[in-house]
């Protein structure tokens, strides 16, 4: 189908104007109704409004402190400044909670809306009037962000200028109050104090128990008491080692001794002397004889009786002489044997030192049992000491931490209560000094338009309710004016 000539399309358009002009002109007397009522309407709502004194309050939405971490570690950022970009979801979240029932229902409570709803219908009961002055209250009071800033803009408005002042001045103060209860954890100082004073507590108890224990147990410290001891012990027990080797050495010594004197006779033959020196004698007087002869013949003869008398001496001599060789006399001397007696010297003081070591051992072998019976008490002793100061130790630990955590949690609420927080009041509380109409003057020649708009879209409401618009409508069925269509050359126009 060849396209259709552009200027139907106007014709069109005008025919439809021509229509709308038609359906007024029928339905002139609607119009005039319509617009003249809404127009009074209009007229007595403009000059009957009541003067408003407009207040408005500007809130910044920050992140230049870092809200309170209630945590078990030292190392918590409790406290510490940073700064970091503001999300649009923190910023709605403000401008939520400033919009919140809870908080909406305390400033209607602290400036005496509801006591003024109350009074003007005293039908009402205290919570109904509460829930009516939030209503009145949230429905003129707008909040809304500040376009490419974290400003929060929030204005209200009444007829009294001081109270909508302290709308807005009661109105910043509590919602400043619930950011804080919302941002950081409710009784945090109270709590960590309670913690501090119960961790102080356990703290007493444990160190009294410790000294207790060291009274009780006559320990000063386990640890050193108990190496002392095993030093000692050591010490004894090298001793009793050595003892019970030399005893055993003493123990041997007495047995070789004992069968050395069985073996050893108990005397034995001194000396053994041959009667030499008899012969000796014997032979020396016969010599001296034998001179004396000699000398007697040189002076006399053979039968002097000196002479002779030698002669008789010489002959006994001789006798007593052979006599003597043919039995020689032995002289043996019998004493006790110096080995047996050495021996048993030896035995003697053998079992001396056996019976010394015996009771030294044993001696010995008793101090290293009390010694080792007080180590083994020191261990026990060691232990539950060393797991009195470990629970001391962790309480010390414990109650330091609950400290330092206190200081925290009261510095951050020093900070609080002077309004260091994510949120401040840039711009405070300012209501103008002349009370505006709402809707002003200003506004009465758009009203008036809006009015006849409305009294136009009525008038053609009814037009098209009546049984002359539908027949209307089915007359218009038919084209207005020739509908003229360009074709090629090798087409005919159609008419």
């Amino acid at each position: 189908m060849a396209p259709m000539n552009p200027q139907s399309d106007s014709s069109f358009g005008s025919g439809t104007m021509r229509q709308i002009f038609d359906a007024l002109r029928r339905q002139g007397r609607v119009l005039i109704i319509c617009f003249v009522a809404l127009s009074v309407g209009v007229i007595v709502a403009v000059l009957g409004a009541a003067p408003m004194y407009q207040g408005k309050l500007k809130i910044l939405v920050k992140q230049d402190r870092a809200d309170s971490v209630v945590s078990g570690l030292p190392e918590a950022a409790a406290g510490r400044y940073y700064y970091r970009e503001l999300t649009e979801t923190e910023l709605m979240s403000q401008i939520e909670l400033l919009k919140s029932g809870e908080l909406i229902e305390k400033v209607a409570l602290e400036t005496g809306l509801a006591t003024r709803v109350q009074n003007e219908q005293p039908s009402l009961t205290q919570a109904e009037a509460l829930d009516e002055a939030a209503d009145s209250l949230r429905a003129r009071l707008d909040v809304s962000p500040v376009r490419r800033t974290w400003l929060i803009d929030v204005s209200y408005e009444a007829d009294d200028r001081q109270f909508t002042r302290n709308v807005l001045d009661t109105l910043a103060r509590l919602y400043l109050e619930k950011h804080l209860a919302v941002q950081r954890p409710a009784g945090t100082y109270q709590f960590f104090t309670e913690q501090s004073q119960r961790a102080r507590q356990e703290l007493d108890l444990l160190r009294e128990q410790l000294a207790s224990f060291s009274v009780e147990h006559q320990v000063v410290s386990a640890a050193l008491e108990k190496e002392a001891v095993l030093q000692k012990l050591n010490e004894f027990d090298a001793l009793r080692r050595q003892a019970a080797a030399l005893l055993a050495e003493s123990n041997r010594r007495l047995a070789t001794v004992s069968g050395e004197l069985a073996r050893v006779p108990q005397q034995h033959t001194a000396t053994v002397r041959t009667d030499a020196g008899v012969a000796r004698d014997i032979t020396a007087r016969i010599l001296t004889l034998e001179m004396q002869r000699t000398q007697l013949l040189q002076k006399f003869t053979p039968t002097y009786r000196g002479v002779l008398d030698v002669d008789a001496q010489l002959r006994e001599a001789r006798a007593a002489l052979e006599a003597a060789e043919r039995t020689p006399v032995v002289e043996q001397t019998v004493a006790d044997n110096p080995t047996r007696q050495w021996l048993d010297t030896e035995a003697a003081r053998t079992r001396a030192d056996q019976a010394a070591l015996s009771a030294r051992v044993v001696s010995l072998a008793g101090a290293v049992g009390q010694y080792r019976a007080r180590a083994m008490e020191l261990e026990l002793r060691d232990a539950e000491q060393q797991e009195l100061a470990r629970q001391l130790k962790a309480a010390e630990a414990k109650y330091l931490l609950y400290a330092q955590k206190q200081e925290e949690a009261r510095i951050s609420d020093e900070l609080d209560r002077t309004r260091i927080a994510n949120v401040v009041i840039a711009d405070g509380p300012s209501v103008a000094a002349e009370p505006q109409r709402e809707p002003g003057l200003a506004f009465l020649p758009l009203l008036l338009g809006v009015a006849l708009l409305l009294s136009g879209g009525a008038a053609l409401t009814v037009d098209a309710l009546t049984p002359a618009c539908r027949r209307w409508n089915a007359g218009t069925t038919r084209p207005v004016g020739p509908i003229i269509v360009h074709a090629s050359p090798s087409q005919q126009p159609i008419s």
